[in-house]
Protein backbone atom coordinates (compact mmCIF):
# COMPACT_ATOMS: atom_id res chain seq x y z
CA UNK A 1 0.00 0.00 0.00
CA UNK A 2 1.22 3.49 -0.88
CA UNK A 3 0.89 5.32 2.43
CA UNK A 4 2.70 8.59 1.83
CA UNK A 5 3.85 10.47 -1.27
CA UNK A 6 6.17 13.49 -1.28
CA UNK A 7 6.69 15.46 -4.50
CA UNK A 8 9.07 18.33 -5.13
CA UNK A 9 9.68 20.40 -8.28
CA UNK A 10 7.56 18.29 -10.64
CA UNK A 11 5.51 19.95 -13.41
CA UNK A 12 3.34 22.52 -11.53
CA UNK A 13 4.06 21.08 -8.10
CA UNK A 14 6.61 23.03 -6.06
CA UNK A 15 6.17 20.85 -3.00
CA UNK A 16 3.31 18.55 -1.99
CA UNK A 17 2.74 15.77 0.50
CA UNK A 18 -0.11 13.30 0.08
CA UNK A 19 -1.24 10.66 2.54
CA UNK A 20 -3.26 7.77 1.23
CA UNK A 21 -5.23 5.42 3.41
CA UNK A 22 -6.61 1.93 2.94
CA UNK A 23 -9.71 1.56 0.79
CA UNK A 24 -10.79 4.04 -1.88
CA UNK A 25 -8.72 7.22 -2.30
CA UNK A 26 -10.29 9.67 -4.75
CA UNK A 27 -8.51 12.62 -6.39
CA UNK A 28 -10.62 15.33 -8.05
CA UNK A 29 -10.00 18.81 -9.39
CA UNK A 30 -10.49 21.07 -12.35
CA UNK A 31 -9.07 20.04 -15.69
CA UNK A 32 -5.44 21.23 -15.81
CA UNK A 33 -5.15 21.51 -12.03
CA UNK A 34 -2.31 19.02 -11.93
CA UNK A 35 -3.88 15.63 -11.28
CA UNK A 36 -1.71 14.18 -14.03
CA UNK A 37 1.38 15.42 -12.17
CA UNK A 38 0.50 13.22 -9.21
CA UNK A 39 0.07 10.19 -11.46
CA UNK A 40 3.35 11.08 -13.20
CA UNK A 41 5.03 11.14 -9.80
CA UNK A 42 3.69 7.68 -8.92
CA UNK A 43 4.77 6.35 -12.31
CA UNK A 44 8.28 7.77 -11.83
CA UNK A 45 8.35 6.19 -8.39
CA UNK A 46 7.56 2.90 -10.13
CA UNK A 47 10.53 3.21 -12.52
CA UNK A 48 9.04 4.92 -15.56
CA UNK A 49 11.56 6.70 -17.79
CA UNK A 50 12.42 10.19 -16.55
CA UNK A 51 11.97 13.28 -18.74
CA UNK A 52 13.78 16.56 -18.13
CA UNK A 53 10.66 18.43 -19.26
CA UNK A 54 8.92 17.30 -16.06
CA UNK A 55 11.07 19.64 -13.95
CA UNK A 56 9.23 22.71 -12.73
CA UNK A 57 12.51 24.57 -12.12
CA UNK A 58 15.09 23.31 -14.62
CA UNK A 59 17.94 24.30 -12.28
CA UNK A 60 16.82 22.04 -9.43
CA UNK A 61 16.23 18.29 -9.15
CA UNK A 62 12.76 16.81 -8.89
CA UNK A 63 12.28 14.45 -5.94
CA UNK A 64 9.52 11.87 -5.61
CA UNK A 65 9.44 9.81 -2.43
CA UNK A 66 6.88 7.22 -1.44
CA UNK A 67 6.33 5.14 1.68
CA UNK A 68 5.17 1.66 0.61
CA UNK A 69 4.02 -1.25 2.69
CA UNK A 70 3.57 -4.48 0.72
CA UNK A 71 2.56 -8.00 1.68
CA UNK A 72 5.04 -9.65 -0.64
CA UNK A 73 8.10 -7.76 -1.79
CA UNK A 74 10.87 -9.84 -3.34
CA UNK A 75 13.76 -7.68 -2.18
CA UNK A 76 16.96 -8.08 -0.22
CA UNK A 77 15.83 -8.36 3.44
CA UNK A 78 18.47 -5.77 4.33
CA UNK A 79 16.57 -3.24 2.20
CA UNK A 80 13.30 -3.61 4.12
CA UNK A 81 12.26 -2.18 7.48
CA UNK A 82 11.30 -4.68 10.21
CA UNK A 83 7.58 -4.04 9.55
CA UNK A 84 8.00 -4.77 5.81
CA UNK A 85 7.69 -1.13 4.77
CA UNK A 86 10.17 0.69 2.59
CA UNK A 87 10.77 4.15 1.21
CA UNK A 88 11.22 4.48 -2.54
CA UNK A 89 12.82 7.65 -3.87
CA UNK A 90 13.41 8.89 -7.39
CA UNK A 91 15.45 11.95 -8.25
CA UNK A 92 15.54 13.62 -11.68
CA UNK A 93 18.62 15.82 -11.97
CA UNK A 94 18.88 18.98 -14.12
CA UNK A 95 21.47 17.14 -16.20
CA UNK A 96 18.75 14.79 -17.39
CA UNK A 97 20.03 11.82 -15.41
CA UNK A 98 18.04 10.18 -12.65
CA UNK A 99 18.78 8.21 -9.49
CA UNK A 100 16.71 5.66 -7.59
CA UNK A 101 16.85 4.68 -3.93
CA UNK A 102 15.16 2.27 -1.58
CA UNK A 103 15.55 3.12 2.11
CA UNK A 104 18.34 5.53 1.08
CA UNK A 105 20.31 2.81 -0.69
CA UNK A 106 21.12 3.50 -4.35
CA UNK A 107 19.58 1.01 -6.79
CA UNK A 108 19.06 0.90 -10.55
CA UNK A 109 15.89 2.22 -12.18
CA UNK A 110 15.25 -1.32 -13.42
CA UNK A 111 15.40 -2.69 -9.87
CA UNK A 112 13.14 0.12 -8.67
CA UNK A 113 10.65 -0.78 -11.38
CA UNK A 114 10.80 -4.47 -10.51
CA UNK A 115 10.19 -3.88 -6.82
CA UNK A 116 7.55 -1.17 -7.14
CA UNK A 117 5.57 -3.19 -9.68
CA UNK A 118 5.14 -5.87 -7.01
CA UNK A 119 3.20 -3.39 -4.87
CA UNK A 120 1.51 -0.98 -7.29
CA UNK A 121 -0.57 -1.66 -10.39
CA UNK A 122 -1.64 0.98 -12.91
CA UNK A 123 -4.86 0.93 -14.91
CA UNK A 124 -5.91 3.62 -17.34
CA UNK A 125 -7.64 4.07 -20.66
CA UNK A 126 -4.69 2.41 -22.37
CA UNK A 127 -5.34 -0.65 -20.23
CA UNK A 128 -8.94 -0.70 -21.44
CA UNK A 129 -7.66 -0.69 -25.01
CA UNK A 130 -5.07 -3.38 -24.25
CA UNK A 131 -7.75 -5.96 -23.41
CA UNK A 132 -8.76 -5.75 -27.07
CA UNK A 133 -5.46 -7.38 -28.04
CA UNK A 134 -5.52 -11.19 -28.44
CA UNK A 135 -2.22 -11.49 -26.54
CA UNK A 136 -3.71 -9.56 -23.59
CA UNK A 137 -6.87 -11.67 -23.69
CA UNK A 138 -4.82 -14.85 -23.48
CA UNK A 139 -2.76 -13.38 -20.62
CA UNK A 140 -5.93 -12.41 -18.71
CA UNK A 141 -7.38 -15.91 -19.02
CA UNK A 142 -4.08 -17.41 -17.88
CA UNK A 143 -3.88 -15.03 -14.95
CA UNK A 144 -7.40 -16.01 -13.94
CA UNK A 145 -6.71 -19.72 -14.42
CA UNK A 146 -3.27 -19.69 -12.80
CA UNK A 147 -1.84 -21.31 -15.92
CA UNK A 148 1.87 -22.25 -15.82
CA UNK A 149 2.61 -19.94 -18.76
CA UNK A 150 6.04 -18.82 -17.52
CA UNK A 151 7.09 -22.46 -17.14
CA UNK A 152 5.64 -23.25 -20.56
CA UNK A 153 7.50 -20.38 -22.24
CA UNK A 154 10.73 -21.39 -20.53
CA UNK A 155 10.34 -25.05 -21.50
CA UNK A 156 9.44 -24.19 -25.09
CA UNK A 157 12.40 -21.82 -25.41
CA UNK A 158 14.72 -24.55 -24.13
CA UNK A 159 13.16 -27.03 -26.56
CA UNK A 160 13.80 -24.61 -29.43
CA UNK A 161 17.40 -24.09 -28.33
CA UNK A 162 18.04 -27.84 -28.14
CA UNK A 163 16.48 -28.26 -31.59
CA UNK A 164 18.67 -25.48 -32.95
CA UNK A 165 21.79 -27.00 -31.40
CA UNK A 166 20.88 -30.39 -32.84
CA UNK A 167 20.40 -28.96 -36.33
CA UNK A 168 23.76 -27.21 -36.07
CA UNK A 169 25.51 -30.44 -35.07
CA UNK A 170 23.95 -32.29 -37.98
CA UNK A 171 25.24 -29.64 -40.38
CA UNK A 172 28.66 -30.00 -38.73
CA UNK A 173 28.47 -33.75 -39.23
CA UNK A 174 27.98 -33.29 -42.98
CA UNK A 175 30.97 -30.99 -43.07
CA UNK A 176 32.93 -33.44 -40.93
CA UNK A 177 32.77 -36.15 -43.62
CA UNK A 178 34.92 -34.01 -45.89
CA UNK A 179 37.06 -32.54 -43.13
CA UNK A 180 37.77 -35.95 -41.61
CA UNK A 181 39.25 -37.34 -44.83
CA UNK A 182 41.38 -34.24 -45.33
CA UNK A 183 42.46 -34.21 -41.68
CA UNK A 184 43.47 -37.86 -41.74
CA UNK A 185 45.47 -37.26 -44.91
CA UNK A 186 47.31 -34.35 -43.34
CA UNK A 187 47.97 -36.24 -40.11
CA UNK A 188 49.35 -39.19 -42.12
CA UNK A 189 51.60 -36.87 -44.12
CA UNK A 190 53.08 -35.29 -40.98
CA UNK A 191 53.44 -38.55 -39.08
CA UNK A 192 54.93 -40.39 -42.05
CA UNK A 193 57.83 -37.96 -42.25
CA UNK A 194 58.25 -38.14 -38.45
CA UNK A 195 60.34 -35.00 -38.19
CA UNK A 196 62.46 -35.42 -35.06
CA UNK A 197 63.54 -32.59 -32.85
CA UNK A 198 66.82 -31.03 -34.08
CA UNK A 199 66.84 -33.25 -37.16
CA UNK A 200 66.93 -30.41 -39.71
CA UNK A 201 70.10 -28.99 -38.10
CA UNK A 202 71.75 -32.45 -38.08
CA UNK A 203 70.79 -33.03 -41.71
CA UNK A 204 72.27 -29.68 -42.68
CA UNK A 205 75.60 -30.56 -41.05
CA UNK A 206 75.65 -34.05 -42.55
CA UNK A 207 74.80 -32.66 -45.96
CA UNK A 208 77.73 -30.23 -45.77
CA UNK A 209 80.04 -33.08 -44.72
CA UNK A 210 78.91 -35.34 -47.56
CA UNK A 211 79.26 -32.58 -50.13
CA UNK A 212 82.84 -32.05 -48.93
CA UNK A 213 83.44 -35.80 -49.00
CA UNK A 214 82.11 -36.01 -52.54
CA UNK A 215 84.53 -33.35 -53.61
CA UNK A 216 87.38 -35.25 -51.91
CA UNK A 217 86.33 -38.48 -53.62
CA UNK A 218 86.55 -36.79 -57.00
CA UNK A 219 90.10 -35.64 -56.32
CA UNK A 220 91.07 -39.11 -55.03
CA UNK A 221 89.64 -40.86 -58.10
CA UNK A 222 91.57 -38.53 -60.39
CA UNK A 223 94.84 -39.27 -58.60
CA UNK A 224 94.12 -43.01 -58.72
CA UNK A 225 93.44 -42.88 -62.41
CA UNK A 226 96.61 -40.92 -63.15
CA UNK A 227 98.74 -43.22 -60.96
CA UNK A 228 97.26 -46.27 -62.68
CA UNK A 229 98.00 -44.82 -66.12
CA UNK A 230 101.60 -43.99 -65.23
CA UNK A 231 102.40 -47.38 -63.59
CA UNK A 232 105.08 -45.72 -61.44
CA UNK A 233 105.78 -48.57 -58.96
CA UNK A 234 106.75 -51.10 -61.65
CA UNK A 235 108.64 -48.48 -63.67
CA UNK A 236 110.70 -47.46 -60.62
CA UNK A 237 111.50 -51.09 -59.77
CA UNK A 238 112.55 -51.72 -63.35
CA UNK A 239 114.83 -48.69 -63.29
CA UNK A 240 116.30 -49.72 -59.96
CA UNK A 241 117.08 -53.23 -61.27
CA UNK A 242 119.12 -51.77 -64.10
CA UNK A 243 121.38 -49.91 -61.78
CA UNK A 244 124.27 -51.45 -59.92
CA UNK A 245 123.80 -51.61 -56.23
CA UNK A 246 123.95 -48.05 -55.19
CA UNK A 247 122.27 -45.44 -53.07
CA UNK A 248 120.31 -44.22 -56.13
CA UNK A 249 118.94 -47.72 -56.78
CA UNK A 250 117.94 -47.96 -53.13
CA UNK A 251 116.03 -44.67 -53.33
CA UNK A 252 114.24 -45.81 -56.48
CA UNK A 253 113.12 -49.01 -54.74
CA UNK A 254 112.03 -47.03 -51.69
CA UNK A 255 110.10 -44.66 -53.91
CA UNK A 256 108.48 -47.64 -55.63
CA UNK A 257 107.42 -49.00 -52.22
CA UNK A 258 106.08 -45.58 -51.02
CA UNK A 259 104.05 -45.04 -54.16
CA UNK A 260 102.66 -48.58 -53.90
CA UNK A 261 101.69 -47.85 -50.26
CA UNK A 262 100.07 -44.59 -51.40
CA UNK A 263 98.04 -46.52 -53.99
CA UNK A 264 96.98 -48.96 -51.29
CA UNK A 265 95.87 -46.11 -49.00
CA UNK A 266 94.02 -44.47 -51.91
CA UNK A 267 92.24 -47.77 -52.62
CA UNK A 268 91.31 -48.06 -48.95
CA UNK A 269 89.94 -44.49 -48.87
CA UNK A 270 87.99 -45.17 -52.06
CA UNK A 271 86.45 -48.30 -50.47
CA UNK A 272 85.17 -46.14 -47.55
CA UNK A 273 83.34 -43.84 -49.97
CA UNK A 274 81.75 -46.85 -51.63
CA UNK A 275 80.15 -48.00 -48.28
CA UNK A 276 76.96 -45.97 -49.05
CA UNK A 277 77.30 -44.19 -52.37
CA UNK A 278 73.68 -42.86 -52.19
CA UNK A 279 73.88 -41.33 -48.71
CA UNK A 280 74.03 -37.76 -50.02
CA UNK A 281 71.02 -38.41 -52.22
CA UNK A 282 69.10 -39.80 -49.23
CA UNK A 283 70.03 -36.80 -47.10
CA UNK A 284 68.90 -34.37 -49.79
CA UNK A 285 65.60 -36.23 -50.20
CA UNK A 286 64.97 -36.09 -46.43
CA UNK A 287 65.73 -32.36 -46.38
CA UNK A 288 63.34 -31.81 -49.30
CA UNK A 289 60.50 -33.64 -47.49
CA UNK A 290 61.01 -31.58 -44.35
CA UNK A 291 61.03 -28.36 -46.39
CA UNK A 292 57.75 -29.44 -47.96
CA UNK A 293 56.28 -29.89 -44.47
CA UNK A 294 57.44 -26.39 -43.57
CA UNK A 295 55.77 -24.90 -46.62
CA UNK A 296 52.45 -26.61 -45.85
CA UNK A 297 52.22 -26.66 -42.08
CA UNK A 298 54.68 -24.24 -40.43
CA UNK A 299 58.14 -22.77 -40.51
CA UNK A 300 59.38 -24.70 -37.47
CA UNK A 301 58.94 -28.21 -36.08
CA UNK A 302 56.97 -26.71 -33.17
CA UNK A 303 54.50 -25.11 -35.58
CA UNK A 304 54.13 -28.34 -37.53
CA UNK A 305 53.52 -30.31 -34.31
CA UNK A 306 50.94 -27.74 -33.24
CA UNK A 307 49.11 -28.23 -36.55
CA UNK A 308 49.28 -31.99 -36.05
CA UNK A 309 47.76 -31.64 -32.57
CA UNK A 310 45.05 -29.35 -33.95
CA UNK A 311 44.14 -31.84 -36.68
CA UNK A 312 43.98 -34.70 -34.18
CA UNK A 313 41.90 -32.60 -31.79
CA UNK A 314 39.49 -31.68 -34.57
CA UNK A 315 39.14 -35.33 -35.58
CA UNK A 316 38.48 -36.24 -31.96
CA UNK A 317 35.73 -33.62 -31.84
CA UNK A 318 34.27 -34.96 -35.08
CA UNK A 319 34.27 -38.44 -33.57
CA UNK A 320 32.19 -37.07 -30.66
CA UNK A 321 29.55 -35.63 -33.01
CA UNK A 322 27.55 -38.85 -33.29
CA UNK A 323 27.60 -39.24 -29.52
CA UNK A 324 26.56 -35.61 -28.97
CA UNK A 325 23.84 -35.84 -31.62
CA UNK A 326 22.42 -38.94 -29.93
CA UNK A 327 22.44 -37.19 -26.56
CA UNK A 328 20.73 -34.09 -27.96
CA UNK A 329 18.11 -36.18 -29.76
CA UNK A 330 17.32 -37.90 -26.47
CA UNK A 331 17.23 -34.57 -24.62
CA UNK A 332 15.03 -33.01 -27.33
CA UNK A 333 12.55 -35.89 -27.08
CA UNK A 334 12.43 -35.52 -23.29
CA UNK A 335 12.07 -31.74 -23.42
CA UNK A 336 9.41 -31.93 -26.15
CA UNK A 337 7.38 -34.34 -24.06
CA UNK A 338 7.76 -32.11 -21.00
CA UNK A 339 6.67 -29.05 -22.99
CA UNK A 340 3.64 -30.94 -24.27
CA UNK A 341 2.72 -31.93 -20.71
CA UNK A 342 2.91 -28.28 -19.54
CA UNK A 343 0.98 -27.15 -22.64
CA UNK A 344 -1.70 -29.79 -21.99
CA UNK A 345 -2.04 -28.63 -18.38
CA UNK A 346 -2.29 -25.03 -19.63
CA UNK A 347 -4.98 -26.07 -22.10
CA UNK A 348 -6.86 -27.95 -19.37
CA UNK A 349 -6.84 -24.93 -17.05
CA UNK A 350 -7.86 -22.58 -19.85
CA UNK A 351 -10.78 -24.79 -20.80
CA UNK A 352 -11.84 -25.28 -17.18
CA UNK A 353 -11.53 -21.65 -16.09
CA UNK A 354 -12.87 -20.00 -19.26
CA UNK A 355 -16.47 -20.74 -18.19
CA UNK A 356 -15.84 -19.45 -14.68
CA UNK A 357 -14.31 -16.25 -16.07
CA UNK A 358 -17.32 -15.82 -18.36
CA UNK A 359 -19.70 -16.16 -15.42
CA UNK A 360 -17.69 -13.75 -13.24
CA UNK A 361 -17.48 -11.13 -15.99
CA UNK A 362 -21.17 -11.34 -16.88
CA UNK A 363 -22.09 -10.92 -13.21
CA UNK A 364 -19.88 -7.83 -12.88
CA UNK A 365 -21.14 -6.36 -16.17
CA UNK A 366 -24.73 -6.68 -14.97
CA UNK A 367 -23.86 -4.68 -11.83
CA UNK A 368 -22.15 -2.07 -14.05
CA UNK A 369 -25.43 -1.21 -15.76
CA UNK A 370 -25.04 -3.66 -18.64
CA UNK A 371 -27.87 -6.04 -17.69
CA UNK A 372 -28.07 -7.77 -21.07
CA UNK A 373 -24.34 -8.10 -21.65
CA UNK A 374 -22.98 -11.46 -22.69
CA UNK A 375 -19.32 -12.36 -22.49
CA UNK A 376 -17.70 -15.48 -23.86
CA UNK A 377 -14.16 -16.85 -23.97
CA UNK A 378 -13.37 -18.86 -27.08
CA UNK A 379 -10.26 -20.88 -27.76
CA UNK A 380 -9.04 -22.34 -31.04
CA UNK A 381 -6.41 -25.02 -31.43
CA UNK A 382 -3.13 -24.02 -33.05
CA UNK A 383 0.36 -25.55 -33.35
CA UNK A 384 2.27 -25.65 -30.08
CA UNK A 385 4.20 -22.46 -29.36
CA UNK A 386 5.62 -20.59 -26.40
CA UNK A 387 2.08 -19.52 -25.48
CA UNK A 388 0.53 -22.97 -25.74
CA UNK A 389 -1.70 -24.86 -28.15
CA UNK A 390 -4.60 -22.44 -28.57
CA UNK A 391 -5.50 -18.87 -29.35
CA UNK A 392 -7.83 -17.02 -26.97
CA UNK A 393 -10.47 -14.50 -28.07
CA UNK A 394 -13.03 -12.58 -26.03
CA UNK A 395 -16.50 -12.25 -27.57
CA UNK A 396 -19.02 -9.69 -26.36
CA UNK A 397 -22.51 -8.41 -26.90
CA UNK A 398 -24.11 -5.60 -24.91
CA UNK A 399 -27.65 -5.84 -26.26
CA UNK A 400 -30.24 -8.62 -26.39
CA UNK A 401 -30.95 -10.27 -29.72
CA UNK A 402 -27.51 -9.43 -31.13
CA UNK A 403 -24.85 -12.02 -32.01
CA UNK A 404 -21.62 -12.27 -30.07
CA UNK A 405 -18.70 -10.60 -31.83
CA UNK A 406 -15.00 -10.18 -31.03
CA UNK A 407 -14.72 -7.64 -28.21
CA UNK A 408 -12.44 -5.34 -30.21
CA UNK A 409 -14.97 -5.14 -33.05
CA UNK A 410 -18.18 -4.33 -31.20
CA UNK A 411 -17.60 -2.67 -27.80
CA UNK A 412 -18.09 1.10 -27.55
CA UNK A 413 -15.68 3.23 -25.49
CA UNK A 414 -17.94 3.13 -22.45
CA UNK A 415 -18.46 -0.60 -22.80
CA UNK A 416 -14.71 -1.15 -23.08
CA UNK A 417 -14.15 0.83 -19.87
CA UNK A 418 -16.77 -1.20 -18.01
CA UNK A 419 -15.45 -4.53 -19.32
CA UNK A 420 -11.98 -3.50 -18.22
CA UNK A 421 -13.22 -2.47 -14.80
CA UNK A 422 -15.20 -5.71 -14.51
CA UNK A 423 -11.90 -7.55 -14.97
CA UNK A 424 -10.28 -5.50 -12.20
CA UNK A 425 -13.14 -6.31 -9.81
CA UNK A 426 -13.22 -9.99 -10.75
CA UNK A 427 -9.44 -10.28 -10.33
CA UNK A 428 -9.34 -8.40 -7.03
CA UNK A 429 -8.95 -11.53 -4.91
CA UNK A 430 -6.31 -13.00 -7.24
CA UNK A 431 -4.06 -9.93 -7.38
CA UNK A 432 -1.17 -9.85 -4.92
CA UNK A 433 -0.30 -6.19 -5.50
CA UNK A 434 -1.90 -4.15 -2.75
CA UNK A 435 -2.37 -0.81 -4.57
CA UNK A 436 -4.32 -0.14 -7.75
CA UNK A 437 -3.95 3.29 -9.36
CA UNK A 438 -6.81 4.18 -11.71
CA UNK A 439 -6.50 7.10 -14.11
CA UNK A 440 -9.97 8.24 -15.22
CA UNK A 441 -11.13 4.66 -15.50
CA UNK A 442 -14.69 6.06 -15.58
CA UNK A 443 -14.12 7.88 -18.87
CA UNK A 444 -16.85 7.25 -21.45
CA UNK A 445 -19.39 6.47 -18.73
CA UNK A 446 -21.75 8.69 -16.79
CA UNK A 447 -25.06 8.98 -15.00
CA UNK A 448 -26.21 5.81 -13.30
CA UNK A 449 -23.18 3.91 -14.66
CA UNK A 450 -20.81 6.37 -12.94
CA UNK A 451 -22.69 5.92 -9.63
CA UNK A 452 -22.55 2.14 -9.97
CA UNK A 453 -18.86 2.38 -10.83
CA UNK A 454 -18.28 4.34 -7.62
CA UNK A 455 -20.05 1.62 -5.64
CA UNK A 456 -17.83 -1.03 -7.24
CA UNK A 457 -14.72 1.04 -6.54
CA UNK A 458 -15.67 1.15 -2.87
CA UNK A 459 -16.24 -2.63 -2.86
CA UNK A 460 -12.90 -3.12 -4.59
CA UNK A 461 -11.32 -0.98 -1.88
CA UNK A 462 -12.24 -3.62 0.70
CA UNK A 463 -9.52 -5.95 -0.60
CA UNK A 464 -7.10 -3.44 -2.15
CA UNK A 465 -6.02 0.16 -1.79
CA UNK A 466 -7.50 2.14 -4.69
CA UNK A 467 -6.13 5.50 -5.82
CA UNK A 468 -8.44 6.91 -8.46
CA UNK A 469 -8.82 10.12 -10.45
CA UNK A 470 -12.41 10.85 -11.41
CA UNK A 471 -14.56 13.68 -12.78
CA UNK A 472 -17.80 12.19 -11.50
CA UNK A 473 -19.32 13.18 -8.16
CA UNK A 474 -21.32 9.93 -8.33
CA UNK A 475 -18.04 8.02 -8.06
CA UNK A 476 -16.28 10.47 -5.71
CA UNK A 477 -19.02 10.22 -3.06
CA UNK A 478 -17.95 6.64 -2.28
CA UNK A 479 -14.39 7.63 -1.32
CA UNK A 480 -12.93 6.67 2.01
CA UNK A 481 -10.42 9.50 1.50
CA UNK A 482 -11.00 12.43 -0.85
CA UNK A 483 -8.07 14.63 -2.00
CA UNK A 484 -8.57 17.84 -3.94
CA UNK A 485 -6.02 18.97 -6.53
CA UNK A 486 -6.04 22.74 -7.07
CA UNK A 487 -4.00 25.15 -9.17
CA UNK A 488 -3.20 28.61 -7.86
CA UNK A 489 -1.81 31.43 -9.99
CA UNK A 490 0.16 34.49 -8.94
CA UNK A 491 1.29 36.73 -11.77
CA UNK A 492 3.12 34.57 -14.27
CA UNK A 493 3.61 31.71 -11.81
CA UNK A 494 1.26 28.76 -11.24
CA UNK A 495 1.41 26.07 -8.61
CA UNK A 496 -0.48 22.84 -7.87
CA UNK A 497 -1.60 22.16 -4.31
CA UNK A 498 -3.15 19.01 -2.86
CA UNK A 499 -5.19 18.71 0.32
CA UNK A 500 -7.40 16.21 2.08
CA UNK A 501 -11.03 17.33 2.20
CA UNK A 502 -13.23 17.36 5.28
CA UNK A 503 -16.81 16.10 5.03
CA UNK A 504 -18.15 19.63 4.52
CA UNK A 505 -15.54 20.40 1.90
CA UNK A 506 -16.49 17.22 0.08
CA UNK A 507 -20.06 18.48 -0.36
CA UNK A 508 -18.75 21.70 -1.86
CA UNK A 509 -16.56 19.72 -4.26
CA UNK A 510 -19.48 17.52 -5.30
CA UNK A 511 -21.45 20.69 -6.09
CA UNK A 512 -18.58 21.99 -8.23
CA UNK A 513 -18.30 18.65 -10.03
CA UNK A 514 -22.02 18.68 -10.87
CA UNK A 515 -21.90 22.17 -12.30
CA UNK A 516 -23.30 24.05 -9.33
CA UNK A 517 -26.20 21.72 -8.63
CA UNK A 518 -26.62 20.45 -5.09
CA UNK A 519 -25.47 16.86 -4.91
CA UNK A 520 -27.37 14.30 -2.91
Amino acid sequence: MLEHLRIENLILIRKAELRFGPGLNILTGETGAGKSAILAAIRLLCGEKADLQLLRDKTKPAVIEGQIRAKHLEADPDLLAPDGSCTFRREILPSGKSRAFINDRLISAAELKRLASQAIEFADQNGAREILLPSSQRALLDQWAGSPTALLAESYALQQKIGSDLARLKVEKERAHLATALGQEQIAEIEEISWKEGEDEELSLEHARLVKASEDKGALSLVQEELAEMGLPSLLRKMASRLPASEAASHLMSASIEIHEAERLLDRAASLFEADPHQLEKIEERIARIEKLKRKFGKTREEVQARLFAYKNELAEFEKLDENIALLEKELARRTEETKCIANETSRLRSLEAKRLEAALQEELRTLHLPHARFEVRTETKPLGADGCETVRFFFCANPGQPLQPLEECASGGEQSRVFFAFKVAFAQKEERSSLVLDEIDSNVGGIAASILGTKLKELGISRQIICITHFAQAAQHAHHHLLVEKTASGSDAETLVRLLSEGERQSEYTRMTGGRQFY
